[in-house]
């Protein structure tokens, strides 16, 4: 049934590129799946990924908790969840190709899994994880730091859910290309590795999506939606 799920929806890869990524890897918790449809959990962190054509009223209600985060790219399911009291983050999803990368003189490496490390990422992510997860991307998924004359300068790699973005530029290196440098760099890494390289960025975010029309990428022409 999965595979034939994935077959389904990579018939719109643009769309459905992060549910098909987390339905091919790693550990999940289905609560609803049939032909055309799926609701799952992906372990061990709380996020729940609803999406297909038929059936997604079941799809919603066989989650048995409104309280963990929800991924969709579902129209139908926004408002689903919204009628349960949930309010949608609306994001726009882009698709990236191997991207011009200017040179440099940051070194840019793979981060290891140390408390040090943690404690670090956790206190400098804006836009906040707690250590546990952190440890869980460090330890499953993959966190670059770059480092200029020995000291990091900021850290980009992989969520959760495998988008790209943990993109984080220290204080001091702000405004001097270092956010562009590290985010081409690790689009190239994680395609050189043989996965697509895709990310959300908030729709009221003019910044980053003006970032991204200059950058080698396919925006999906619809919302997706975080709540």
């Amino acid at each position: 049934m999965v595979n034939c799920l994935i077959e389904k929806f990579s018939e719109n890869f643009l769309k459905y590129v992060c549910i098909i990524e987390n339905l091919k890897r790693g550990e999940k918790e289905f609560f609803y799946i049939s032909k055309t449809s799926v609701a799952f959990r992906i372990l061990p962190s709380n996020i729940v990924m609803i999406a297909g054509e038929k059936d997604l009223d079941k799809a919603v209600l066989s989650v048995p908790d409104m309280s963990v985060t929800f991924f969709s790219p579902e129209e139908e399911v926004k408002v689903l969840l919204e009628k349960n009291g949930l309010k949608p983050c609306r994001c726009k999803q882009y698709l990236y190709g191997v991207q011009q990368v200017e040179k440099s003189e940051i070194e840019f490496r793979k981060l290891g899994c140390d408390d040090k490390t943690v404690e670090f990422v956790q206190q400098n992510y804006s836009l906040g994880y707690t250590k546990e997860q952190v440890y869980h991307v460090l330890k499953e998924r993959v966190l670059y730091g770059g480092f200029l004359n020995g000291e990091i300068c900021g850290f980009v790699g992989m969520h959760e859910e495998l988008s790209v973005g943990l993109l984080e530029v220290l204080e001091k290196f702000k405004r001097k290309g270092i956010g562009s440098f590290l985010l081409k760099t690790c689009v190239n890494e994680v395609i050189k590795s043989g996965y697509p390289a895709f990310c959300h960025v908030r729709s009221e975010n003019v910044a980053s999506i003006e970032l991204h029309k200059k950058l080698n990428c396919q925006p999906y022409s619809e919302e997706v939606y975080w709540f």
